[in-house]
């Protein structure tokens, strides 16, 4: 996946994130758009996840246990989301 810097800080620019209570996540935020999904873990690692479908984004979001549903519903599809690591 070929991306620039510049494209990377519009798209982390215009992620509204949303704090979440998680034992392994910090905030989630998404942009609808674009279809990326940025996950910012504890610790301060963030991620970018791309090709995210809003309905994923949404069972995450309701999910009572969001580090094990992004874990399986997005972290273990690799060859279905491309991600890079920002931090």
């Amino acid at each position: 996946m070929e991306i620039n810097q510049e494209q990377i800080n519009d798209i982390v620019d215009n992620i509204k994130m949303q704090r979440v209570f998680s034992t392994n996540l910090v905030a989630i935020g998404y942009d609808e758009n674009k279809r990326v999904l940025r996950v910012i873990f504890k610790g301060n690692s963030s991620y970018l996840y791309f090709n995210v479908e809003p309905e994923v984004y949404t069972t995450l979001i309701q999910s009572e246990s969001k580090g094990k549903t992004l874990n399986e519903s997005v972290i273990k599809q690799k060859e279905k989301y491309k991600y890079i690591k920002l931090t």
